[in-house]
């Protein structure tokens, strides 16, 4: 799947869906390493919560996430469902 990620990002490059100059490799990097983040159930737990809660952590009553952060993930999140299982 590696592969396709990087055919699919330059097909999205070719389309103008990134900003001029923007290093393809380093932004899979950064996919990669953010699909590669390991979770326990009670820290994944923290994390819905603190989407749900706003951006809020509910345990810290730290904000951790903007507002627009928070929108954003939670439409991706709405369209892009549970990866290969929606």
């Amino acid at each position: 799947t590696g592969d396709r990620n990087v055919c699919l990002s330059y097909m999205m490059k070719e389309e103008g869906a990134f900003l001029d100059g923007t290093n393809i490799m380093d932004v899979l990097d950064s996919y990669f390493m953010f699909c590669s983040i390991e979770l326990t159930v009670q820290t994944l737990s923290v994390v819905a919560a603190t989407f749900a809660n706003g951006g809020t952590c509910p345990v810290t009553g730290v904000r951790v996430f903007s507002h627009d952060v928070v929108r954003n993930c939670l439409s991706i999140m709405q369209s892009a469902g549970m990866y290969d299982y929606s």
